[in-house]
């Protein structure tokens, strides 16, 4: 790793993200080589990254490593909702996987219905880590978490950080998690996320919203986004990545292009879209490289461009949308 950092952070719930790992700069000693800013910025810049249905913060280490070397401190969050493959309380307890009902018929109405409380937590986590990272670097106190070295070599990347500077990313699930926390950070409540908040965090929440810069949305998985997200938008920079598996899906595509117009009107025009030609759904994770690219390839785990060209096609669309500004 050659200029940022990759945290991933478990425990995120209700009450903010308390446990810490750190990927690539585990040495307390070695952490302000590995991370100190080289130019006179603040600091490096954060992305906030959410995972897909299934996924964990682990299986997109190929992407938030390439986020990293870009020169980002990249939080990776591993939520609690129930909807990833496997995930632990700041306590160590298993989170267990909810699955639908087995009798339930596929319907966007239903898939709404049935996914709006983890959507609902995810927004929370996201928004709970986003305040963490912002009181965090902003204060001389150190991170509170579980305790121990981990939290003081937190506490010292997140010292590094210029948190003027926030992005949001998200795959799949993690997209749809990115659109909503986009429109409801600085709203000081949102759609069944938090009904009151105090005074104290309506305003650090307002803070927030404005230090986020831009927002990347990789094959939005719209079917369990409501009419009221649908018709808002995204009211800041966001680029929308889709594979040729997604762009495939009628039913989805007709929800993400109605985000993807609903976005230009929120932000003057500065939404684009990019489609991937030769990458599947799961290419914009590490779960390619799990399998012979062959057998990836019969179950539709891998598109049919190489895994590594897949990966770097698709970092050329995202690193100038993340550029520091």
């Amino acid at each position: 790793m050659k200029d940022g950092t990759i945290l991933g952070l478990r425990g995120g719930g209700g009450g903010g993200t308390r446990r810490s790992t750190s990927a690539q700069t585990d040495q307390g000693e070695h952490v302000k080589q590995a991370v100190a800013p080289t130019t006179a910025r603040a600091g490096y810049p954060v992305v906030l990254f959410s995972h897909g249905l299934w996924g964990t913060l682990e299986m997109y280490s190929s992407l938030c490593a390439g986020m990293a070397e870009a020169g980002y401190i990249v939080v990776a969050m591993e939520h609690e909702d129930g909807s990833a493959l496997a995930a632990w309380t700041a306590d160590g307890a298993e989170v267990p996987s909810k699955m639908p009902p087995k009798d339930m018929v596929q319907t966007k109405a239903t898939i709404e219905a049935f996914r709006q409380p983890f959507l609902d937590k995810r927004v929370r986590e996201m928004r709970a880590t986003a305040r963490s990272v912002v009181s965090s670097s902003s204060s001389s106190s150190s991170w509170v978490g579980g305790g121990g070295g981990g939290d003081r070599v937190l506490s010292e990347i997140l010292s590094c950080a210029d948190t003027e500077r926030l992005f949001l990313v998200g795959h799949s699930f993690g997209a749809a998690t990115v659109v909503r926390a986009s429109q409801e950070l600085g709203s000081g409540s949102g759609s069944g996320v938090e009904r009151s908040v105090s005074a104290a965090d309506a305003d650090l929440d307002l803070d927030i919203a404005r230090r986020v810069k831009a927002s990347v949305v990789m094959d939005l998985w719209s079917m369990p986004l409501p009419e009221p997200v649908l018709s808002k938008g995204i009211p800041h920079p966001v680029l929308f990545i889709t594979s040729e598996d997604f762009i495939a899906l009628p039913e989805i595509m007709r929800h993400t292009r109605r985000v993807i117009a609903t976005s230009n009107e929120a932000n003057g025009g500065r939404a684009q879209a990019v489609t991937v030609g030769g990458i599947a759904h799961q290419s914009f994770s590490d779960t390619p490289y799990f399998l012979p690219q062959q057998l990836g390839k019969r179950l539709r785990c891998c598109g049919e461009l190489d895994r590594d060209v897949a990966y770097q096609g698709t970092f050329i669309y995202i690193r100038p949308r993340i550029a520091p500004l």
